[in-house]
């Protein structure tokens, strides 16, 4: 075994421990996933075990920083009991748990994954009353002082921003498309007949996740400062950009003139929540 090839092993190691020592992440990254994992990993040019998912890419080093690697995967696993625990709509939270089993070593995993972060936050919040609501298919529900608010959570995906290479010298960033890339997602949920389209009366937050070579905090958060101003995003009360799919680093976003402005005990409750500390 090469010496990058027992790096990666140990890494494997660390990671497989510490999720064998969880409530529902144990039961997505199960023992028969990691034994299939590992061939391949072994041989990849991916770093760590990208080769076999997207998800512990990115995260803390479980060996180099174990207390952030465990509080980070303890706050996940927390969050996906709450969502698992919740007392309605069980068909559909099963099917949304089984989708995570389902996509755990392709791509569009942590699009999944942040939804039911999201949800499972607002669960362990205590406010999240219905998902997927039956006219709008909202993602979630939730209810603030006696009020209905619907919720969508979803990532940028593209990358717009050049990856360093080992023949980098320069790199050119176009802040114009990193703006497009949020106000595109955010047209996408807010355009009509689309789910926040649909909850007409009730106020709406959007959760959007950025991705790695997406847009950067700044420039996504002028793209919201942006929609914000025109009369075509007024269905939007509020937004919560997220630094990643983990939810942890976030900033709120109250809307300037929504349809529906939030009440000031709602917003208030969400700016506590989520915005920047």
């Amino acid at each position: 075994m090469t010496p990058e090839q027992q790096e990666k092993l140990d890494e494997f190691t660390a990671i497989r421990e510490a999720v064998g020592k969880t409530t529902l992440l144990s039961s997505i990254f199960e023992e028969p996933w990691f034994k299939k994992a590992w061939p391949k990993i072994k041989d990849s040019p991916l770093p760590g075990i990208r080769a076999a998912t997207p998800f512990f890419h990115g995260r803390p080093h479980p060996l180099d920083e174990n207390d952030r690697f465990n509080t980070v995967l303890t706050l996940l696993d927390r969050r996906l009991k709450a969502f698992a625990d919740l007392p309605f709509k069980q068909k559909e939270i099963k099917d949304k748990l089984n989708l995570l089993r389902i996509t755990r070593s392709n791509e569009d995993f942590l699009n999944h994954f942040f939804e039911i972060n999201v949800l499972g936050d607002l669960a362990v919040k205590g406010v999240l009353c219905d998902i997927e609501e039956s006219t709008t298919k909202v993602d979630g529900v939730i209810n603030l002082a006696g009020r209905k608010i619907f919720v969508e959570a979803t990532n940028t995906v593209q990358e717009v921003i050049p990856r360093f290479t080992e023949t980098t010298r320069v790199m050119a960033v176009n802040t114009d498309r990193e703006i497009n890339q949020v106000v595109e997602k955010l047209h996408k949920k807010t355009a009509k007949n689309k789910q926040l389209a649909l909850a007409k009366g009730s106020p709406t937050v959007l959760f959007l996740a950025r991705t790695p070579y997406g847009a950067d905090r700044h420039s996504a958060e002028i793209a919201v400062n942006e929609c914000f101003q025109a009369n075509e995003f007024a269905g939007l009360s509020g937004v919560v950009l997220s630094d990643s799919w983990k939810l942890q680093i976030t900033s709120w976003h109250p809307g300037f003139r929504p349809d529906v402005p939030l009440t000031e005990v709602e917003e208030k409750q969400l700016r506590g929540w989520y915005a920047k500390k």
